[in-house]
């Protein structure tokens, strides 16, 4: 309860597990209402194995890039680049670049599984792990069902969501950094 950094690790995991859960949900509606302009149909067995090789490539890429810069600026790579990425999918509606950004965002989620259970090992003892993810869950399933039920009609706006959750946490993973390192001085 006294720890702000378990606070904002438990908020940061409930906006960036929001967005993944509401991406794993969207996607194919996303790309259907693409290809549909371009009367194209979709593949989607090939799509899911295409995003789960490039999310074992995303947990391959932050075990080579950790060493040489550390969890929370890898982190913070990931986070920014992935609210980046559904900015971009927002923006753009042509099929091969909605492709090849959802790629990326699925890469990204594969860096996050293992940078946040990293930081969950720094901040949280191993007695009150169980209890922190629940609540993180708890607040997942909140967001996520706030948003897939007010705003599952525009993809512009669903990605836009999902942009700002990725930003946020961004910022709050920020200021949890800036926050040790000033301890630490």
């Amino acid at each position: 309860r006294t720890s702000k950094n378990v606070l904002l690790l438990i908020i940061i995991s409930a906006l960036c597990e929001s967005s993944i859960s509401i991406f794993t949900y969207y996607w194919a509606p996303w790309i259907t209402s693409v290809l549909i302009e371009e009367s194209r149909t979709v593949p989607y067995e090939i799509v899911f194995a295409t995003y789960i090789g490039a999310s074992m490539l995303g947990n391959y890429g932050y075990q080579l890039f950790v060493p040489y810069w550390g969890n929370d600026t890898v982190l913070q790579m990931i986070l920014v680049g992935s609210s980046g990425a559904y900015f971009l999918g927002a923006v753009f509606s042509t099929s091969s670049m909605v492709f090849l950004i959802s790629i990326f965002v699925q890469g990204c989620v594969g860096s996050y599984w293992p940078s946040i259970g990293f930081l969950r090992g720094r901040y949280v003892v191993p007695e009150l792990r169980g209890t922190c993810v629940t609540i993180s869950r708890l607040g997942t399933l909140t967001i996520s069902v706030a948003v897939l039920t007010t705003i599952h009609h525009s993809p512009m706006m669903m990605l836009l969501t999902c942009a700002l959750l990725f930003g946020g946490a961004s910022y709050l993973q920020n200021s949890m950094t800036t926050t040790d390192a000033s301890l630490e001085n």
